[in-house]
Parts: structure tokens; C-alpha cells; sequence
């Protein structure tokens, strides 16, 4: 049986067959390299709501994915900038708080009445304690305060006013 050469029409579904596997190829190289630059974007993102270090993402791919990319990476930067602005504005008044308050617990040590000298030492002591973790967290270290009883200090601060005042009262009188 000779070879017949083929007929036009199988030569056409042929040629139809290798135009659809070219064209599905370049839709599926086309989907990755759009679907790359996406990839990055999403795992800088989710490393930024993490608060975890986000580097600058390469901005390439269509226009608009650029132009988000960019806007993404001038977030990132801004909000750097503004948590550093932060923690310096922070550190630094803490610091300012320090002096005074040491000036305020030595001239709190030379007070003759024992009760009044001890309730303001502790009341220097516990502004100390508040300007302490200001510096904490302005440095983002963890707080290393212990945990308090709300109850007994609430408790605590809510009678200490009113002895006080009668101490001061009786002795004006």
C-alpha cells in the first residue's frame, strides 16, 4: 500500500494542534512570570503584618503591579521611619524624666517625717518604674516588670490618698 500524502484537512488539525500547544505554553510562562513578582508581594506582606524584617520587593511585572509593588516598599519605609522617630522621641524623654526624679528621691530622703518621706520615695519609686518602661519600650525589648495583683494595688493606692491628706491635715491643725 504506497503512502498517500495527507489530505489538507489533517494537515490543518495538525497545525491547529501545534498553534494550541504554542499558545498554551506562552499563557502558562506568561501566568508565571506574572504570578512571581505576585508571590513576593504576598510574602512581603505577610512578613510586614508579622512585624517581622520586610526588605524592599523588586518592582517588575505589568505597570499596576509595579506601581503596587512601589507603593508597598514606600509603606514599609515610612512606617520604619516613623517606629525609629518613635522609639527616639521615647528614649529621649524617658531620659529627660530620670534627672528630676532623682532630685525628687534625694530631697525625698532628707525629709524629716518618716511616713511622708516613705510615701514619697515610693511614689518617686513607682514614676521611676513607669520611665523604665518607656525605655523598654521604646527599644522593643520585652517588659520584664512583674505582674501585679490589680485588685490589691487599686486597693492599695485608694487608701493611701486618704492617709495622707489626714496626716497633712493634722498636722496643719
Amino acid at each position: 500500500m504506497p503512502v498517500q500524502p495527507p489530505r489538507s484537512r489533517d494537515r490543518m488539525l495538525v497545525w491547529l494542534a501545534l498553534i494550541f500547544s504554542c499558545a498554551l505554553l506562552a499563557a502558562l510562562f506568561a501566568a508565571w512570570q506574572l504570578q512571581s513578582p505576585l508571590r513576593a508581594l504576598a510574602q512581603a506582606v505577610q512578613r510586614f503584618g508579622r512585624d517581622m524584617p520586610t526588605s524592599p520587593v523588586p518592582e517588575r511585572g505589568p505597570r499596576e503591579l509595579r506601581q503596587l509593588t512601589h507603593g508597598f516598599n514606600v509603606m514599609v519605609r515610612e512606617v520604619s521611619q516613623t517606629e525609629n522617630d518613635r522609639a527616639v522621641m521615647l528614649a529621649g524623654v524617658a531620659h529627660d524624666l530620670k534627672t528630676p526624679l532623682a532630685r525628687l528621691r534625694l530631697c525625698a530622703e532628707m525629709m524629716d517625717d518618716d511616713k511622708m518621706r516613705d510615701g514619697v520615695v515610693h511614689d518617686v519609686d513607682s514614676m521611676a518604674h513607669i520611665v523604665d518602661q518607656f525605655l523598654v519600650f521604646a527599644h522593643d525589648r520585652p517588659d520584664a516588670s512583674e505582674p501585679v495583683g490589680v485588685d490589691e494595688q487599686c486597693e492599695r493606692v485608694a487608701r493611701a490618698p486618704t492617709r495622707r491628706c489626714r496626716r497633712m491635715r493634722s498636722r496643719s491643725t
